[in-house]
């Protein structure tokens, strides 16, 4: 790693892209012909990659090892600015407002060659294919005065001074060799200049996404939902999860909870005994608030530590002793296609506690929502067990004098 390229940068940009409640990777992956999420981050992965990668290319008495050593060089700083670049392209083109960035200075350089002059980007590509990149190519060019195209070869790269590289450029046209080919000369310290040029913009690229991220928040905030009082529960929460998708920035709010309080509103009741549907109905009136609570997190656009859906929690003694049983038995149901299990021994212990028989018979969330207002009754009947303290010994026999060792419990 080179000083002046410190790592600490690609960690801080990597840590904001991932920030703002996933903003980047949301709104970059909502267009399904051109998800730019991708591209950002194979971007991301290889500038860390060149990042650590590079050092100063080192001089060995092997003229060969030199030059493959600078090449090598070469490429590291390719890399970092290729990647700079198709990430300042990859938000440009989902951000709208962020330009892309390509270096149009000649401050490093100053360079004129070939008849014009050249900016430092322009120039250092063809430092890269100068010496290594595509040094046997020929790759041809037009030039002024020339009637047909010509073209340019390079001698193995060598260094006469500390930090400088030289090489021969030669031509298959003479003239154009004598005008335009000749010793060709750069310096390490310029290069690692224009690599941190390009590295440093990532500061000004979080700038930009910051105030992307602002303009659309406060955009959203001064957009109030209107939610009519008189639909009913199933409707309002439907209502609301469209307007989470349209916002973008909230469709992962809570979906699974959100996707699970749509699955029990949905279920047909007929189902279950008439006793049954009294506890079912007590059950999805105790979960009406989240509703209310669900459109203000969407107005606001902030999650905070509380969990607007803790009302679905499973939180009965009940539920804490035949853990097992019922967490097994929901993922049964739940999700048929990925059990390998057609015995229901879990759901015959469940009714050995408590559960009617008939629930064998229940598909799906037709189960899950029963299992949910039955722990919902046992949390209302039956009182809290409180904590109390057990020990445990532990006999510790590895030492030459037996000893037991007392640690406290907490069981609830």
């Amino acid at each position: 790693m080179i000083a002046e390229l410190d790592g600490e940068l690609t960690k801080k940009f990597r840590s904001f892209v991932n920030s703002n409640n996933s903003y980047v990777r949301i709104y970059s992956t909502q267009n399904k012909d051109a998800n730019a999420w991708s591209k950002i981050c194979s971007c991301m992965d290889w500038l860390d990659v060149a990042i650590e990668g590079i050092k100063e290319p080192v001089l060995d008495r092997n003229m060969n090892k030199s030059s493959l050593n600078f090449a090598h060089f070469l490429i590291d700083i390719d890399m970092i600015i290729e990647s700079i670049e198709n990430l300042w392209l990859a938000f440009s083109s989902v951000f709208k407002k962020i330009k892309e960035y390509k270096s149009d200075s000649n401050e490093i350089f100053n360079a004129f060659e070939f008849g014009k002059p050249y900016t430092d980007r322009e120039y250092f590509k063809e430092v890269r294919a100068w010496f290594g990149i595509h040094a046997v190519n020929g790759n041809s060019r037009n030039l002024p005065g020339f009637k047909n195209s010509v073209r340019f070869f390079s001698s193995w790269s060598s260094s006469h001074a500390l930090g400088e590289y030289v090489l021969i450029l030669y031509s298959n046209n003479q003239q154009a060799e004598k005008e335009y080919g000749g010793i060709k000369k750069v310096l390490v310290k310029d290069l690692v200049r224009l690599a941190q040029e390009y590295y440093f913009s990532l500061e000004k690229l979080m700038e930009e996404l910051q105030k992307s991220y602002e303009v659309e928040m406060d955009t959203l905030r001064s957009d109030a939902i209107y939610l009519d009082r008189e639909l009913s529960d199933l409707k309002k929460l439907k209502y609301l999860r469209k307007v989470s998708l349209e916002r973008k920035i909230t469709r992962e709010f809570y979906e699974h909870d959100v996707e699970r309080y749509l699955k029990f509103l949905e279920v047909d009741l007929s189902v279950y005994r008439q006793d049954d549907k009294k506890l079912i109905l007590d059950y999805l009136g105790s979960l009406s608030p989240i509703i209310q609570n669900y459109k203000i997190l969407l107005e606001q656009i902030d999650i905070d530590d509380d969990n607007i859906f803790e009302l679905m929690n499973l939180k009965s003694n009940w539920y804490r002793e035949n853990h097992y049983a019922a967490s097994k038995a929901l993922e049964k149901k739940e999700n048929p296609e990925l059990s390998c299990f057609t015995d229901d021994f879990e759901i015959r212990l469940l009714i050995g506690v408590g559960l009617p028989e008939y629930i064998q018979k229940l598909q799906g969330f037709e189960f899950s929502l029963l299992v949910y207002s039955y722990d919902n009754m046992f949390y209302k009947t039956e009182p809290p067990k409180t904590a109390f303290l057990k020990s445990t010994l532990i006999i510790d026999d590895t030492n030459d004098e037996l000893e037991i060792i007392t640690i406290p419990k907490i069981e609830s």
